[in-house]
């Protein structure tokens, strides 16, 4: 690669990027090596392919030519307008057929043998196809149209092969020929392109087979400026064999290094330098298959550590990163580095979890450290846990974004040689596949050690209902903690503090929970609301954008936004900047090793800075919150839903009428769910939560416009369970319809029965999923004993079925004093 870039710069004349120094071929070696990068390929990279008659592909113009010939048109018309020309017998013939059963030519042929991340293709041909079937591969391969739905590239030995222009194999998905063609299919059934045009802005691309003259490609590149790509990851490439002094201009403009040469001697000499590429393998330095009996294949290990870190204790160098100080939630290299201070609760909870070990106790083994936001819990567990890796005792950190892969996981730990204990931070968001891992983990020596906030303990102990575990409350954060604290930043420079008023500063922050009173300590002790109102009011906008929608989403689900996302709504310019622990408003990754999530790096200032805008610019955070909601669209699926994908999980609590909307946005909510119809409308839950914001509104209006309110509460709920018969919009559907019976007696009878129906469905389709939800049951408790009230009759089958729920209630819910009330006001009724 030396010799060409010193070709181009010695030829042309002009300074541009070379992969001549150590650093830049050491990231492009890493960032190949882990898979990262992704292809993006225009007719060129199909150079010498045949096709079923062993005659050349039509590339670049040629086509265009040909199609023109045919239809008689103009010499100068375009490729779309004499495809637009051509009868359906004519497409099959002069397109599908054309470009079916081809022969790969030498580049195709050289793509097989390193590992992507993705690629996408604007060839309608199937040579890629044919290669990935021919010639070793390192990777099996996903064939895909502009039409397909968004798949999360999640396992490493198979790759997306995306035909963005339309697939001969697949012509029922049609051809893209122009750019108004690639308006049309922008929208949520064909998320590709703008996947594309997000991931193309930030991520590291090797562009090759067109120039950056095309107009498709010239959409793609519209947000890729040399501001905007990471500077976390390799070099991006433009292959070009005929580049001209526009060509190096362009190239820096959008961050390119370019290669002057064809692309297959770019894969030539990409082979030479990585001659041996195995498939990536993420974090399994530590974890051996002799750990193992019997023992896993190496993909099956691989698989297993991108969900679970095995945490190994070792000595790691100082490092520059600081912000663990800044409230950003600790790393294992924070804990090896002793960077936290002493707590009272991390030598009670070791000594419990030891104890366990030394005596094999094994009752009780799942453990749940409970506090309020910001209180320190996830760093003391991390430190017990991390000193008793250190005493031997097997320790595995829950890293998984997505849905466990439950077979795999259970199996390995079946097979795991020691006893062992599971850290689960964030233990509400992970419960159901938590819980479903240790009933299917047939060993009793383990244990699982979870953190969560106390408000949401409930929701542990409802969805865990026949479950023990044990509650650990640690002590809070006191004086003499704090001052330990106050000491340690100032050696780092974070602070600076009169000796003799160490005491008083130190009582004065313990009132605060540690992740706040580390902010206070770099902000010269000021109080918490100045310190919120001063970075809200000094940051610049695009600041203020990015970090707000890195809170709400935050807020939503615990990894966040993803870099690419965020970039794509809010600008990614000089974003990186950003990640710095100085900044006003700084950003981190939730996962610290494929980085792609963002989140406040203190998030628990996150949320108050984010409570701060709703106070003071309703206008900018509705603004934001539409944004999110329109830019993580193209993300979430139905597949998306069930495998609880980040997207899918934020995008769930974004539309959460009760919990999230009437707190971010109470004036705005009606605007956002109409401007969110065209990229949600296909989304029960989209449906669903606007029928309760209409609801709510029916319950606040007078009486001519709470009627026509509940009336379209009523049709969108019945949408919502048309669109998906699932118990969150049945339980939706039963709510509104007790509504109805009690603001229409004249109907009160028959609005119950459908309630009811809609009702138990709900609760009997919960538990075929094993899930057990309380909202059904409270609504069709509080709705039957209203009903009876009112002087209804239950006829015999609902009453058998009531009684049944009842007695379920009872013994499910004993930790909730409001159903048994209920359960017990209503079994004297009937």
């Amino acid at each position: 690669m030396e010799t060409q870039l010193a070709r181009v710069a010695s030829t042309m004349g002009f300074t541009m990027p070379k992969l001549t120094d150590e650093a830049t071929i050491t990231a492009f070696r890493d960032t190949l090596l882990a898979g990262r990068y992704s292809l993006l390929l225009g007719a060129g990279a199909s150079y010498g392919g045949k096709d079923r008659n062993d005659e050349d592909l039509p590339l670049g113009d040629t086509l265009r030519r040909e199609l023109v010939r045919i239809k008689n048109l103009g010499i100068n018309s375009s490729l779309a307008r004499a495809y637009n020309q051509l009868t359906q017998a004519e497409k099959d013939t002069y397109i599908t057929e054309r470009f079916s059963n081809c022969i790969p030519g030498s580049a195709s042929k050289l793509i097989p043998g390193f590992v992507w991340r993705r690629i996408y293709t604007l060839n309608i041909d199937d040579c890629l196809e044919n290669a990935y079937k021919a010639f070793k591969v390192h990777q099996l391969h996903d064939p895909l149209t502009h039409l397909s739905e968004y798949i999360e590239p999640s396992d490493p030995a198979r790759v997306h092969l995306i035909h963005v222009h339309g697939w001969s194999r697949k012509p029922e998905d049609g051809y893209v020929f122009s750019l108004p063609e690639y308006a049309s299919t922008m929208g949520p059934s064909s998320p590709w392109i703008t996947v594309l045009a997000h991931t193309l802005a930030t991520e590291p691309f090797i562009i090759a087979g067109t120039t950056l003259e095309e107009p498709d490609l010239e959409y793609f590149l519209a947000g890729r400026q040399s501001g905007t790509v990471r500077r976390d990851r390799g070099p991006s490439f433009l292959v070009e064999p005929f580049p001209d002094a526009g060509t190096l201009r362009d190239c820096e403009r959008h961050g390119l290094t370019l290669y002057h040469g064809t692309f297959e001697e770019f894969l030539n000499e990409a082979a030479a330098l990585v001659p041996v590429r195995p498939l990536p393998v993420g974090a399994v330095t530590h974890l051996k298959e002799e750990m193992f009996s019997p023992m896993p294949k190496r993909r099956e290990l691989a698989l297993f550590s991108r969900d679970f870190a095995f945490v190994v204790p070792v000595q790691v160098p100082e490092n520059a990163d600081l912000g663990f100080y800044v409230g950003r939630p600790p790393s294992w290299t924070d804990i090896s580095l002793n960077r936290d201070i002493s707590r009272e609760a991390t030598s009670k909870l070791k000594g419990f979890v030891r104890g366990k070990f030394k005596n094999e106790q094994w009752t009780d083994n799942i453990v749940v450290l409970e506090d309020s936001a910001g209180a320190g819990k996830t760093t003391q567990a991390e430190r017990t846990l991390y000193d008793l890796a250190a005493e031997g005792i097997a320790v595995f950190s829950y890293t998984a974004t997505a849905m466990l892969d439950i077979s795999l996981a259970s199996s390995l730990f079946n097979r795991f040689k020691s006893p062992f204990v599971i850290f689960v931070d964030n233990f509400a968001d992970h419960l159901s596949s938590i819980m479903t891992l240790y009933r299917a983990i047939h060993r009793p020596d383990f244990m699982i050690i979870g953190c969560e906030r106390s408000y949401r303990m409930n929701h542990v102990a409802q969805i865990m209902a026949g479950t023990g575990f044990r509650r650990f409350s640690p002590a809070a954060f006191n004086a003499a903690e704090a001052a330990d604290l106050i000491i340690k930043m100032d050696r780092y420079g974070l602070t600076s503090f009169a000796p003799s008023k160490l005491p008083n500063l130190a009582h004065d922050i313990a009132s605060d929970p540690i992740a706040l009173a580390v902010c206070r300590i770099m902000n010269d002790f000021r109080p918490a609301e100045e310190i919120v109102r001063s970075v809200f009011r000094d940051a610049d906008i695009k600041r203020k954008e990015r970090y707000l929608a890195a809170s709400l989403a935050a807020y939503c689900y615990r990894s966040g936004i993803s870099y690419n996302i965020l970039a794509a709504a809010f600008g990614g310019d000089e974003m990186s900047r950003q990640f710095v622990a100085r900044d006003v408003l700084p950003l981190t990754y939730s996962d610290s090793v494929e980085r792609k999530y963002v989140v406040p790096m203190n998030p628990l200032l996150g949320q108050r800075v984010l409570r701060e805008a709703v106070i003071s610019d309703q206008g900018l955070v509705l603004e934001i919150y539409c944004a999110v909601g329109a830019h993580i669209a193209p993300y979430v699926n139905r597949s998306a839903v069930v495998k609880q994908t980040p997207e899918a999980r934020v995008a769930g609590r974004l539309f959460d009428f009760d919990d999230v909307v009437t707190e971010m946005i109470p004036e705005q909510a009606e605007t956002f769910y109409l401007r969110m119809k065209r990229h949600w409308e296909w989304n029960s839950r989209y449906w669903e939560q606007f029928a309760l914001m209409k609801l709510d509104q029916s319950k606040k209006a007078d009486p001519k416009n709470a009627s026509n309110a509940l009336s379209q509460a009523l049709s969108h709920a019945k949408h919502a369970v048309r669109i998906e018969r699932h118990p969150h919009p049945l339980t939706t559907l039963g709510k509104i319809l007790l509504e109805d019976m009690s603001q229409n007696p004249g109907r009160a009878s028959s609005a119950y029965k459908e309630a009811f129906e809609a009702l138990d469905e709900a609760i009997t389709r919960e538990g075929k999923m094993s899930r057990i939800a309380i909202h059904p049951y409270m609504a069709i408790f509080s709705g039957t004993s209203s009903y009876l009230k009112g002087g209804g009759k239950l006829p015999r089958a609902i009453t058998e079925k009531m009684r049944k729920h009842l007695d379920n209630a009872q013994s499910l819910f004993g930790y909730d004093s409001t159903i048994l009330i209920l359960a017990k006001d209503l079994t004297q009724r009937i």
